[in-house]
């Protein structure tokens, strides 16, 4: 049994992944990743502004792309955990869940086991996936997003779109239709930071994009996304991960 999916899988990575005893880990700047994660041993609690749960062996948790949290995970000896990493080629589809405890039953967590019993065989794995997929989405909860105003959406849609350019608070206030002032406190209040902070923070999402997915120099990242110099860069990354670069990249695979 599955299901017809047009919109297809750009990436999905598969790891068991185990910790001593204990392991703080908060993610200031949103997950890279869609997750679903399986506890095989110990436990992992899960917390932000909108939930507060705890997932035990044997149970389930999905944390959706862009998700901001912190997981607490704990163990007599060990914590392991089956950990599904995947993105949509349609942005749309990331993301569209809330962070969550599954209820899932034996039958997905199963899935899941097969699914790492058959990592070495992609195409395996990924029609496996989708059968897990189907089953498992109709237990999620839709993800409750923030509205922002409509007057600002054309300052966020070209701060995204133009990060790594240099822009001036007038320009945006003029995409907007507003005066500058009034923008400035619109923006600041409902986007809950600066214009310049909202920059500095999709630039940083690249940045850890590119720590991910390249074996990449800080110089080479300050050259590309225009950071003015890899102090700097290190900085803004530990202000809104809590991380330095390095960890960045040994914790890529982290739930």
């Amino acid at each position: 049994m599955g299901g017809r999916f047009t919109n297809l899988l750009s990436e999905l990575l598969i790891n068991l992944l185990c910790f001593e005893k204990e392991h703080y880990n908060p993610q200031r700047l949103g997950t890279p990743w869609n997750y679903f994660g399986l506890l095989k041993e110990g436990q992992g609690h899960f917390f932000n502004e909108a939930c507060d749960f705890t997932v035990k062996t044997g149970e389930m948790v999905y944390i959706p792309k862009g998700c901001v949290y912190t997981s607490h995970w704990t163990g007599d000896k060990t914590v392991e955990f089956y950990s599904l990493a995947f993105r949509f080629q349609n942005p749309e589809l990331n993301g569209a869940y809330s962070l969550q405890k599954v209820p899932a039953g034996e039958e997905l967590a199963e899935a899941v086991r097969r699914m790492y019993e058959n990592y070495d065989n992609p195409n395996r794995s990924v029609s496996l996936f989708y059968d897990f997929y189907e089953k498992a989405c109709p237990l999620l909860q839709p993800e409750g997003r923030k509205k922002i105003r409509p007057s600002i959406y054309p300052a966020m849609k070209y701060l995204e779109q133009h990060c790594c350019e240099d822009i001036r608070v007038e320009t945006l206030a003029d995409l907007c239709h507003i005066s500058e002032p009034y923008f400035y406190s619109t923006f600041k209040r409902e986007a809950g930071c600066t214009p310049i902070t909202y920059k500095n923070r999709i630039k940083c999402e690249k940045a850890v994009e590119m720590l991910f997915h390249q074996d990449c120099t800080l110089d080479t990242l300050c050259s590309e996304l225009n950071f003015s110099s890899p102090a700097f860069l290190r900085k803004l990354l530990k202000q809104f991960t809590g991380k330095t670069p390095k960890q960045i990249r040994e914790e890529r695979y982290n739930i």
